[in-house]
Parts: structure tokens; C-alpha cells; sequence
């Protein structure tokens, strides 16, 4: 586990991941050690990372694809320690950018790779254009505009995710 100071702060470069991760609700992942993930889902024209955040979450029972509707999100992530990569329940890969825990905080960057045999046209939903904000699913709510020419980014409804934590 290699190291890093930011902030005059240790951040240590986790090399162990979990396993699996699955879905809960719509907004939590629990892995097998039975802890929780918030995601955050930051998508541009070219391409879609998710940052999972480890945070104890109070969570109730598990929710069916059925129940938790449309989502830019996968139902379960397997990881697959010898390509250094996860694989989704679409078969998707996704590249582990990387994995690090600073102040008791634990991060995972995941970005989608690109498959040229399939597009993936799925498009997030504008809420200013939907009349019925229930309609449109949690975690693609909030939209945050990059301040260059670039695309629009779009990301989970938790602000706090996005945070550096403050260390004492």
C-alpha cells in the first residue's frame, strides 16, 4: 500500500478492493463485508466515471431492479484483480482509476471503458424538461456545467460527496 501527503495529510493507495458491490437502493451499494458506497456518478459526451465514497449508511431492505427503475448505474460491479478492472452486471468493464482512503475516508474511482462494438446512447434525463421530478431517477437529479467549452457534467444528489473531509 503505497502513500501520499496532501494537506500535510496521509493518503494511502489501497490495493485491495471489493470484491462485488451491489446495488441497494438508489443511492447505496453494500460490498460483501456488508459496508456501504454512495456513489457519484460524473458522466461527459466521451465518457462515465462513478466515485464511490465508503460511508455508513443506515439502509433498509434491498430494492429489486424492478423497484428501483431506470439508472446510469449497474446492478452489481465484480472485480477482477488480475486485469485490474470490474466488471458490471451489463458486462461492461471498468477501469479501477484509483482507490485511496484519506482521514478514515475511502474513495474509488471507476471509469467506464469504451466499447467500440457497443454505444452506449443512454441519455440522462434533463429535469428542467420533466414535469414530474419524481419521474427522474435519484442519483441523476443535479447537473453541474463544466466552466469551459466542455460538456455538461452530471452527478448523484449528495453535494457532501464531492468534499474534501476535514481531518482532526
Amino acid at each position: 500500500m503505497a502513500q501520499s501527503t496532501i494537506f500535510n495529510r496521509q493518503v494511502k493507495h489501497i490495493t485491495e478492493h471489493p470484491s462485488r458491490l451491489w446495488i441497494w437502493d438508489k443511492a447505496t451499494f453494500m460490498d460483501e463485508q456488508r459496508r456501504t458506497w454512495l456513489p457519484v456518478i460524473l458522466k461527459s459526451e466521451t465518457n462515465m466515471q462513478v466515485l464511490l465514497r465508503q460511508q455508513t449508511v443506515p439502509v433498509g431492505d434491498p430494492k429489486s431492479p424492478t423497484q428501483l427503475g431506470p439508472s446510469l448505474l449497474p446492478l452489481m460491479w465484480q472485480h477482477y484483480p488480475s486485469e485490474k478492472r470490474y466488471q458490471d452486471s451489463n458486462f461492461a468493464s471498468w477501469h479501477v482509476m484509483y482507490h485511496i482512503k484519506f482521514c478514515d475516508m475511502e474513495d474509488i474511482l471507476l471509469e467506464k471503458v469504451a466499447d467500440q462494438e457497443k454505444v452506449d446512447d443512454q441519455k440522462v434525463p434533463d429535469p428542467k424538461k420533466v414535469s414530474d421530478p419524481e419521474k427522474v431517477p435519484e442519483q441523476e437529479v443535479l447537473q453541474f456545467h463544466s466552466a469551459g467549452p466542455g460538456p455538461a457534467v452530471h452527478a448523484c444528489a449528495v453535494f457532501i460527496l464531492l468534499t474534501v473531509p476535514v481531518c482532526e
